[in-house]
């Protein structure tokens, strides 16, 4: 039966474990690390429009804050489309 993320790292933490194993856990690691990242992107990849249209829907509803950053983050995206 295969150990455990958990039990792996009890074991390399007592110094109980071999360099082969540490290779395999560090990769794990970076590959989670990774898919995170890539499944965060289009998050932050919002258009100018997008981000104008939040800014305008804000405004709607008195957040005046939340209105100018989103007006801001628009502005600093596509700085030539000024509405």
């Amino acid at each position: 039966m295969e150990p455990t993320l958990v039990e792996r790292l009890q074991r390399a933490a007592s110094g109980r474990v071999s360099h082969r194993a540490l290779q395999k856990l560090s990769g794990i690691c970076v590959a989670t690390a990774l898919a995170v990242a890539l499944l965060a992107a289009p998050a932050f990849a919002e258009s100018a429009r997008s981000l104008y249209n939040k800014g305008r829907n804000a405004e709607a509803r008195q957040s005046y804050e939340a209105a100018y950053e989103y007006c801001k983050a628009a502005y600093d995206k596509d700085p030539k489309n000024i509405r």
